[in-house]
């Protein structure tokens, strides 16, 4: 039997994207406490349908 050690690191590349003031600020009133602005974008995006249109009864955004 051979006795060995097996790690498996997981990192998650962090990316850097440049918005507009405008944007920024309306990302940062959007963010909940505790929440990152990834979280925001993500919860946006999954309001999303596959067309890049809001889905109307989506309330995720507010």
């Amino acid at each position: 039997m051979i006795r060995g050690r097996v790690e498996l690191s997981v990192m998650s590349m962090a990316r850097h994207i440049v918005v507009a003031d405008d944007i920024y600020e309306h990302l940062k009133h959007l963010k909940k406490p505790g929440e990152s602005f990834s979280n925001v974008i993500r919860r946006i995006l999954d309001c999303v349908d596959d067309s890049g249109l809001l889905e109307r009864s989506s309330s995720a955004v507010r």
